[in-house]
């Protein structure tokens, strides 16, 4: 399905006055639907008061989570902020499945355990921003983002 089939199935089970909480890409950087990791931006939520006047909606909504990748740092970025730590390196180490992509239909990947994507960092970097509302270490130029696809998942973090 293209993005823009999932945004009209997702405003439409919206529009039935039911609560959405997707899990897709699809809706990350329409203004009002917000991103929201509670524990770090519950404040986001405000916006849907105008995706309802959008949607014509009393209890309807899509409100959406960031990727795997600012889920697991996103966190730690924000309890150690108040130490201003002078460096953050983060690694993520993503199964091939996040991205919805098989060894079949992704054959470059057989084989590749290190593969880093500089759009997938570009992305994670704008996305960190979007879910904290502040980018500090960038300030600082001291956030290293790096993301590795492999069979399996995990993050590392490293804060100096």
């Amino acid at each position: 399905m293209s993005k823009d089939e999932i945004k009209k199935i997702e405003e439409d089970y919206a529009k039935t006055e039911t609560p959405v909480v997707s899990n897709n890409s699809a809706h990350r950087w329409t203004p009002d639907v917000p991103m929201v990791v509670p524990e770090i931006n519950p404040q986001h939520m405000e916006v849907i008061k105008y995706q309802k006047e959008r949607l014509g909606t009393k209890r309807g909504f899509v409100a959406v989570k960031p990727n795997c990748s600012i889920q697991s740092y996103a966190p730690v970025l924000t309890a150690w902020k108040e130490f201003e730590p002078y460096e953050v390196v983060a690694t993520t180490y993503q199964a091939i499945s996040g991205a919805g992509k098989t060894f079949k239909d992704w054959p470059e990947m057989v084989g590749n355990t290190s593969f880093h994507s500089s759009v997938e960092r570009k992305r994670n970097l704008r996305k960190s921003h979007f879910v904290s509302g502040d980018m500090w270490m960038m300030r600082r130029n001291r956030l290293f983002l790096q993301s590795h696809r492999l069979s399996h998942a995990s993050v590392s973090v490293f804060l100096y």
